[in-house]
């Protein structure tokens, strides 16, 4: 024991010699290589994720052009059946031969834009969902 300052205080003592548990230089050994173990595995997963990452922006910069393409594609079917429709009534109040004439082009139009708009589809399909394409 020591003398204290003061009358009030109570008395000093010595500070005991603390052991840490990782003073063992065995479980500092353990400690380090979980640590180096955590690292690596921490790298792994970070390079996975940027892998998983950039396949999922190419997916959907590949679902965009397609969808952007197909509905294009369906946009020129709704034209052309519309341009169909309205053909068929102004054909209402034509002449028999004009409103034949009328219909039949109208028809062929739509027919011609339908497989233009299906040919336009086939070539822009939708790309495989990410489960097939991001392992």
């Amino acid at each position: 024991m020591t003398e204290s300052t003061s009358p009030f205080d109570p008395p000093l003592e010595k500070p005991r010699p603390s052991r840490h548990v990782l003073d063992h230089p065995f479980l500092s050994r353990v400690v380090q290589i979980i640590a180096v173990v955590s690292l690596l595995l921490a790298l792994y997963v970070g390079v996975h994720h940027y892998q998983l990452a950039g396949c999922l922006a190419e997916y959907n910069n590949a679902q965009a052009r397609s969808s952007g393409e197909r509905l294009a594609a369906a946009e020129q079917d709704r034209q052309a059946l519309d341009d169909m429709m309205s053909a068929f009534a102004a054909a209402r109040s034509a002449a028999p031969g004009d409103a034949q004439r009328q219909v039949s082009a109208a028809l062929d139009k739509y027919l011609e834009v339908r497989r233009t708009s299906d040919e336009q589809r086939r070539q822009n399909p939708p790309p495989p969902p990410p489960s097939q394409r991001c392992n």
